[in-house]
C-alpha cells in the first residue's frame, strides 16, 4: 500500500499535470539558461529521467576518464582564438544534484551554411561514477536580446500538454471503472484492485515522465533557433571538439581549429 501511496502522490491524481508537473517560464539567452531549465526538469523527474545522447543532440556530450578541472583546462586550450562571451549572470554557479559545481564557458563561432553567428556553449561537471562530462550546446547569437519563445513552440507545448491531459483522462476512467469493480460491484478481491491501481499509477507517471522530455527537448530547440541544414554540421564540430579536446588532455600540442571557425 505504501508503494501504491507514493505512485499515487507522483500521479497527481484529480488534478491536471500543470500541479504536479513543473513549468518553465522567463527563461533568457545567457550561460546558464539550458542548464538552469535541465535543472529544474531533474528535480521534478528525479531518478526517473534519464538522458539520452541521440545521433545530431544538441546539446551533445561525450565522457573522460580524468578530473573536471583537467578536462575545463583542455577544453579552454582547444578554444584558443577564439572570441570568449561573457554571461549576463557571470558568478552564479551551476550545481549537479549533488551540490558539485558544474563549470562552463562560452564562445562565439560560426558554422558553415548558417547565416548568423553562433554561440558554443561548454559545460563540465563530475559524474557519479568518477568520470567527467563534457557537453557542447550551439545556440543563436542573440546579443543582448533576451529569449523569447516563439510561436511554433508554444503551439507545441499546448499539443503535449493536451495529448497528456487526453492521456490521463482515460487512465482516470480506467481507474474509476476497477474502482466500480471492488466497491460496488464486488466481483474482484483488494489484491487485484491494488495491482491494477499500481499499474495504472506507474503509466500515469511515465506518461508524464515522457511529456517531460518531449517539451524539454521543444524548448531546448527553440531556444538554439537553429536551423535543421545545421544539425549534421553541428554533430561534426561537436566530435572534433571532443577530439581536440583528447588531444589536449593527452599533452598534443596540435592547432588544429574546434568548432566552428575562428571569431
Amino acid at each position: 500500500m505504501a508503494e501504491l501511496e507514493q505512485l499515487t502522490l507522483f500521479s497527481g491524481r484529480r488534478h491536471g499535470p500543470n500541479v504536479v508537473l513543473a513549468r518553465w517560464s522567463g527563461l533568457s539567452v545567457h550561460s546558464n539558461a539550458v542548464k538552469n531549465f535541465r535543472s529544474s526538469t531533474a528535480r521534478v523527474c528525479a531518478v526517473f529521467l534519464l538522458l539520452s545522447v541521440v545521433a545530431f543532440a544538441n546539446p551533445k556530450s561525450t565522457t573522460f576518464n580524468a578530473t573536471v578541472d583537467d578536462v575545463f583546462k583542455a577544453a579552454q586550450k582547444a578554444v584558443a582564438g577564439h572570441r570568449i562571451v561573457i554571461p549576463q549572470d557571470e558568478g552564479l554557479k551551476n550545481l549537479t544534484d549533488s551540490g558539485q559545481e558544474i563549470k562552463s564557458f562560452q564562445f562565439a563561432t560560426t558554422l558553415p551554411g548558417v547565416t548568423f553567428h553562433v554561440i558554443e556553449e561548454i559545460s563540465v561537471e563530475p559524474l557519479p561514477d568518477g568520470t567527467t562530462k563534457l557537453e557542447v550546446f550551439f545556440h543563436k547569437d542573440r546579443g543582448n536580446i533576451p529569449y523569447v519563445e516563439s510561436t511554433s513552440y508554444q503551439v507545441r507545448e499546448q499539443q503535449l500538454q493536451n495529448q497528456l491531459e487526453i492521456k490521463v483522462g482515460a487512465l482516470e476512467a480506467e481507474k474509476d471503472k476497477y474502482e466500480t469493480h471492488y466497491e460496488v460491484i464486488h466481483d474482484i478481491d483488494l489484491q487485484t484492485y491494488i495491482e491494477k491501481q499500481k499499474e495504472i499509477l506507474t503509466k500515469e507517471r511515465d506518461l508524464k515522465i515522457e511529456e517531460i522530455e518531449q517539451e524539454r527537448e521543444a524548448k531546448i530547440a527553440d531556444l538554439a533557433a537553429m536551423p535543421t541544414a545545421s544539425f549534421s554540421t553541428m554533430d561534426t564540430a561537436a566530435d572534433k571538439f571532443f577530439t581536440l579536446v583528447q588531444q589536449k588532455l593527452q599533452g598534443g600540442t596540435a592547432k588544429t581549429a574546434p568548432a566552428g571557425a575562428h571569431h
